[in-house]
């Protein structure tokens, strides 16, 4: 899976993505930890368990 943000018409958007089929996993509206946290505990837990590998660019935002 891929994360990276995104400005679209002046609203920052996070947006999870799997790079093998393009598809994305999740948009959302924020650019916080609290609200892609928000976010990412409506998929199961049992989907989220089978993500092997995250890449992120630099941004320090993507440490946690």
């Amino acid at each position: 899976m891929c994360i990276d943000d995104k400005n679209l018409g002046g609203e920052g958007y996070t947006i999870i993505h799997n790079p093998k089929t393009g598809k994305i996993a999740l948009m959302a509206m924020t650019t916080k930890l609290e609200g892609l946290k928000k976010a990412l505990d409506k998929i199961p837990s049992e989907i989220r368990r089978n993500v092997k590998t995250i890449t992120k660019d630099m941004a320090v935002n993507y440490d946690w």
